[in-house]
């Protein structure tokens, strides 16, 4: 039996973020590439503005899902949601928790970045794939059958 219309549009959508990412993972480590040639041992200080930049973009992404819908009022207010009690807040602390995880990755990174080529650059980058999944099976609990697994890898 054929595949519906819609999922064969779904599939088309899929594979152009695919495509998507793969050329602009490229494109940036070039262009972080040519900003770590001109900025020296410096590159580092980069990483505030980025994080500007992505807080931003992220929580404009957020505003459009609860405009649409598909975020609810109790979803954020789990998210942002605290207790008197530490051990009572909920998902904000795993997201601070992860956003401070995040930008030491990236000052760590753009700070190596001078003195590795390109592609070294890449493999690293790639590292960020298997290290979300180790974290999301600690925080969220996820089991993974091995057909994920070796789509991770």
């Amino acid at each position: 039996m054929a595949p519906a219309s819609g999922e064969l549009a779904s599939r088309g959508f899929v594979a152009a973020l695919v495509v998507g990412v793969a050329v602009t993972t490229t494109a940036n480590n070039f262009a972080g590439r040519i900003k770590a040639m001109i900025m020296g041992n410096y590159n580092f200080v980069t990483v505030v503005p980025d994080s500007i930049l992505q807080l931003l973009f992220y929580s404009a992404a957020l505003a459009v899902q609860y405009w649409r819908g598909r975020v609810d009022k109790t979803q954020l207010n789990y998210l942002f949601g605290c207790a008197r009690r530490f051990g009572q807040c909920s998902g904000w602390i795993f997201l601070v928790g992860a956003s401070i995880n995040d930008v030491a990755g990236q000052v760590t990174g753009l700070a190596s970045q001078p003195y590795l080529t390109t592609f070294m650059m890449s493999l690293m980058d790639q590292a960020t794939t298997p290290f979300t999944v180790v974290f999301s099976m600690l925080l969220l609990g996820i089991r993974y059958i091995p057909l994920e697994w070796a789509g991770i890898v």
